[in-house]
Parts: structure tokens; C-alpha cells; sequence
């Protein structure tokens, strides 16, 4: 189910299975010598989710699909009849990391946000500006700093008046010029920022052109491997083939979201961790069990992990 339709904002992604989130990245991917410093921030819930009454206000607009609104409605007006004749209390639950949640981010925020910075924001700023937005997490560029302080005062009032606020440790202002003569500019918090895991940082192309790099986030890595670690070791007494298949599939699943032009190091770097933490722990399976590298080495050959290759490939100028 899309957020919107035709129409909607240009700085909208919808949330569908085939829509890739590292896709709102690549409006950052400039090969400009100056592109616009970006702001960073996102947006949270202050006490509920939107109300009914407000989300039926939205339903007036033709760029919305109405078909989850019903949906968000019996959610929140908790009118859902029990299936028995046991008690029923009826509350609003504030939905995290549901499937309804994004959703109604997207419904919320393409209003109070994308429709609103395109329509109201964008021609009174000064110099270029641009918008990404994935749900509840967006980017904002500005070429002029003093129209970025600006709209960042105002979309602090702008989220307040829908029940929003800005996340405070999240929402930072970034000097992401490729050339500071004068260092980086006082009133910004770095030079480097992160959006859906991956870290945009000023690189180099293979034809020596200067473009902006994403790569895996240093949380996001160190998360992941964690996780791999995690698992090995409450797994460890199942049979190697077992163990195999789902490595295999962790190793794909984090290739088909970070391998990304650019991103090759990082995704080799992860490959090769994983290698080293499942022969670790297949060292412990037995009080006496030894695994020395070239019995290791040897079970690969006849059982191999999928290999990390860059599977979204961006166009480099």
C-alpha cells in the first residue's frame, strides 16, 4: 500500500517491498564542487499518534490512499469488538516498529512536511535547497546557511502544531561543503552525517571525480556483527549445515541493502568478519574440538558463503 500517488512530492519515497530505503540517498550522490550543506533530523510522536480526527482531515487531499485511513481510524478509536464476550478496554497503543507505523509516517509527514517545504519553505530560502524524506527520517541541503538556521526554527513550530517535535539528539546541523578554506563553519556539529545506515562522507570516483560516498554506518556495522556473534553462540550445536544456510542468507540480506557503489570495502570487511566469528565458535562446539584454519578452510571449499559483491550499482561519473 503507497502513502501517496501521482503527484506527490518530489523528496517522497513510498514504503513498498521493492523500494530499496538507501534509494532517498541518492539525491545526495552530487558530483557538484559545492553541493548544499544538509541538515539532519528526525522526527518523533511528543505524547500519541495522529488522531483520528486529524488523519481524516488529510483524507480530503486526492494525494492520499485512502484505503488505511479506516484502518488508522479503528486503531486509534480502539472500535475493534472483541471475538468473545470477556472484557474489553479499549486504549490508543502507540505502534513502534509496526507495519502501520511507517505508513502513517508517510501519510503524516507528506502534509505536515513534504508538501509543506515544496509549497511554503522553498521560495522564501535564499540559494538552492532540497529535501530527502524515508518515513520518519529525513535530510535537508541548504545552500545558504542562514536560510538553513531559518527553516530549522520553523519546522521545530511546524511539527509542533501536528502533535511532532524534532529528535534531539538526532537533528544537527552538518558543514558538508567538499572545500572549507576557513575549516569547518562554527556553528555546525561536523563535517559528515548519517542517513539509513550508511554515512555520506566527500570521496573520489575511479575517474578522479569528486562525489559523495556512502558507506556502511559505524553503529549499524558493529550492530550487525554483534547480532552474527549473537547467534553463533546460542546456535552453535546445530548441524554445520544449518548454520551454513542462515549465514548465507545474512550475508545476502545485508549485500542486497549496503552493497552499494562505493560501499565494496566495507561489505568485503563484513564478509570476512563473519568467516572469522563462525569459525570461532565452531572451535567450542566440544570440550576437545580443534579447528585449525586449514580444516576451516577446507569446509568452505566444499560448502562456500555467498560472496559480497555490490548488487545497486549508481551510475559514477
Amino acid at each position: 500500500m503507497a502513502a501517496a500517488r501521482e503527484g506527490a512530492a518530489p523528496c517522497f519515497w513510498p514504503l513498498r517491498d521493492s523500494d530499496r530505503p538507501a534509494a532517498a540517498t541518492s539525491r545526495f550522490r552530487a558530483t557538484a564542487p559545492r553541493p548544499p550543506p544538509p541538515c539532519r533530523f528526525s522526527s518523533r510522536a511528543s505524547v500519541a499518534p495522529p488522531s483520528a480526527a486529524r488523519l481524516s482531515a488529510l483524507a480530503s487531499i486526492e494525494s492520499y490512499d485512502i484505503t488505511v485511513l479506516p484502518f488508522a481510524s479503528q486503531i486509534n478509536n480502539g472500535s475493534i469488538t472483541p471475538a468473545d464476550d470477556d472484557a474489553f478496554k479499549a486504549e490508543v497503543i502507540f505502534c513502534v516498529q509496526g507495519a502501520i507505523s511507517p505508513l502513517l509516517a508517510n501519510i503524516y509527514l507528506h502534509y505536515v512536511l513534504d508538501e509543506w517545504f515544496e509549497q511554503v519553505a522553498r521560495p522564501r530560502l535564499k540559494g538552492r535547497c532540497q529535501l530527502a524524506r524515508y518515513a520518519d527520517d529525513a535530510v535537508i541541503a541548504f545552500e545558504d546557511h542562514l536560510s538553513g538556521k531559518r527553516l530549522l526554527n520553523v519546522l521545530d513550530k511546524r511539527l509542533g502544531r501536528y502533535g511532532l517535535q524534532l529528535h534531539p539528539t538526532k537533528t544537527r546541523f552538518v558543514d558538508f561543503r567538499f572545500k572549507r578554506p576557513g575549516g569547518r563553519h562554527p556553528a555546525t556539529a561536523g563535517t559528515t552525517f548519517n542517513f539509513l545506515g550508511f554515512t555520506h562522507v566527500w570521496g573520489q570516483s575511479r575517474k578522479g571525480k569528486n562525489v559523495v560516498r556512502q558507506i556502511t554506518a559505524k553503529d549499524r556495522y558493529a550492530r550487525a556483527l554483534a547480532s552474527v556473534t549473537e547467534w553463533c553462540r546460542l546456535n552453535l550445536h546445530r548441524p554445520f549445515r544449518a548454520q551454513h544456510a542462515h549465514l548465507s542468507r545474512v550475508i545476502r540480506g545485508h549485500c542486497a541493502y549496503y552493497g552499494i557503489s562505493g560501499n565494496g570495502r566495507r561489505i568485503r570487511w563484513y564478509h570476512h568478519q563473519i568467516t572469522r566469528i563462525w569459525k570461532k565458535w565452531l572451535a567450542r562446539r566440544g570440550r576437545h574440538s580443534n579447528l585449525p584454519w586449514s580444516r576451516f578452510r577446507a569446509m568452505l571449499a566444499r560448502h562456500p558463503l555467498p560472496t559480497a559483491k555490490i548488487v545497486h550499482q549508481y551510475a559514477v561519473p
